[in-house]
């Protein structure tokens, strides 16, 4: 599997925001109309219903929406099943169901304030940010002060996802005028400041976040995420350790400090914190991901594998429009089915990703891709359009240059190579200046700067097969057997190599051992 960095921050952090609509909106919905409503229904609806209601405050919510359905059966029109039913399948990831209960719920003339925010979720986590920003049913006019805050601070979160940073700063501000003392409008505010790369101004959103809520673990997390893209590990590590004391099952916390103790070497500790995200969050794709990196590290192929497959299995079913807004979710899928071997299936979600951030490195995921398919073209502007926003990458020059050279053009990769080298003395760029000069049919111009990258780095497999190569079409078979026999010491058991070696040994007149090398 290919290694790529986990993208730290969440998909839309402004949804780790502290609900507090989550705490009223249930007894609320056990009070007056509604469980009269319950009351007057069908008795086995309302049994199955109350049944419902204990596996849902149980956290059984897989049953919860089975008993619901039940209900349904007996009674379509039982108001308070809709609302519950919604809720349940939000908590469950079928957003696009959970929208159909509550928009059923408030034909049947459920109090709109009882199911407003959680529909905005609903629509949110469909990838349909307009809506929340466009549409009449997601007004403020009428509603409770806390409902009318938490549905602007929805909006902001939508506005983001759509590129309005003005307008989600502006949300934000009505949502702080409108309910002024609590934290939530600092902790999307702390999100949207880190898009947009303004760390200084997150830093303050998440700290007065901080002081409003100091046991709240989002606002300990939160002041984590801008230490940790900050590049301050210690204080990131110790805000995301203050969160889970809070709440241990905190999915964005554990997510963030696992990877932290990931790129540290703590794979222990890291594993700990994967196995409690897995267990408390099993759908949630990054804790797999997380699994594939340990088992990788662990040279575990089996675990790997099954990891990905995981992924994918979660992903794949979701239709990629859905996924529009959640950077995180489409470079997941794409690194799952690339590290699978799946070119095809990771195109469509990396190039998602692409189309979000430009210059993101699912460019080089991309690249290679396109370069297998032999479509150099398309690679080519890839990597350009990358290496625009990071012009120093070595890895996004190499491939660019390989493309180059995929379609005849060698002078221009040769071109790179020379201006790459001048700023960096990379021994894989040697490597390409000299197989560059080697298509161009520059021959004593190639062995120089292979020659020079292999002595640089013995370990350049590229540069050594090809300068032994050379060595043995100029009559140099002495050389081409050095550089051959310390090929084949680095790895005894390729076979390539094997051959090379015989060839050596055969222009050198060692038949003997030219013929213990090719058996």
């Amino acid at each position: 599997m290919t290694r790529a960095p986990l993208p730290r921050a969440p998909a839309n952090p402004g949804k780790a925001m502290t609900c507090r609509i989550a705490r009223w909106a249930l007894p609320a919905l056990l009070a007056g109309g509604l469980s009269l409503a319950v009351a007057q229904s069908d008795g086995q609806a309302a049994k199955f219903y109350e049944d419902a209601l204990k596996r849902y405050e149980a956290q059984d919510v897989k049953g919860a929406i089975v008993q619901l359905k039940n209900a349904l059966q007996q009674d379509k029109n039982m108001l308070p099943v809709h609302v519950l039913l919604g809720k349940a399948l939000l908590a469950n990831g079928d957003a696009a169901a959970a929208e159909v209960a509550f928009t059923e719920a408030l034909r049947l003339g459920v109090n709109r304030a009882e199911v407003v925010v959680p529909l905005a979720r609903s629509v949110a986590a469909q990838g349909k940010p307009q809506q929340l920003i466009e549409q009449a049913r997601f007004a403020t006019a009428g509603l409770p002060t806390n409902v009318q805050s938490q549905l602007l601070l929805l909006r902001a979160s939508a506005a983001a996802d759509l590129g309005d940073t003005r307008s989600a700063m502006r949300y934000i501000q009505d949502a702080r005028v409108t309910d002024p003392g609590t934290a939530d409008s600092w902790l999307v505010e702390a999100s949207v400041r880190i898009r947009d790369r303004q760390f200084a101004e997150a830093q303050t959103a998440a700290e007065r976040a901080l002081a409003l809520a100091p046991a709240s673990a989002p606002a300990s997390y939160m002041r984590g995420t801008v230490a940790h893209v900050r590049g301050d590990v210690p204080a990131a590590l110790n805000f995301y350790g203050k969160a889970l004391r809070e709440d241990p099952t905190h999915t964005e916390a554990l997510v963030s400090r696992a990877g932290l103790l990931l790129d540290q070497g703590r794979r222990t500790d890291a594993a700990a914190d994967v196995a409690t995200l897995l267990r408390s969050s099993p759908n949630d794709p990054r804790g797999h991901y997380l699994k594939a990196l340990l088992a990788e590290a662990e040279g575990d192929t089996a675990a790997t594998k099954a990891a990905l497959n995981n992924i994918t299995a979660l992903l794949d079913p979701v239709p990629i429009e859905q996924l529009r807004y959640r950077p995180q979710a489409l470079m997941l899928g794409g690194l799952a089915h690339f590290g699978l071997n799946e070119p095809e299936k990771a195109k469509p979600y990396l190039e998602a990703v692409q189309r979000m951030q430009p210059g993101s490195g699912v460019a080089k995921l991309l690249a290679k891709i396109y370069v297998a398919e032999k479509s150099n073209n398309r690679a080519i502007a890839t990597l350009e359009a990358y290496l625009a926003v990071n012009p120093r990458d070595s890895q996004a020059l190499l491939l660019l240059a390989s493309a180059h050279m995929a379609q005849g053009r060698h002078a221009r990769a040769t071109q790179m190579m020379q201006e790459a080298l001048r700023a960096d003395d990379n021994p894989s760029m040697r490597t390409m200046l000299g197989m560059s000069l080697l298509g161009a049919g520059k021959f004593t111009d190639s062995a120089s700067a292979l020659e020079a990258a292999y002595q640089k780095d013995p370990g350049q497999l590229q540069a050594g097969v090809a300068l032994a190569t050379l060595y043995m079409q100029s009559g140099q078979a002495d050389k081409a057997v050095r550089i051959a026999s310390n090929l084949v010491k680095q790895r005894p058991q390729a076979a390539g190599l094997q051959y090379l070696l015989g060839s050596a040994r055969a222009r050198q007149g060692d038949v003997a051992g030219a013929r213990a090398a090719f058996e």
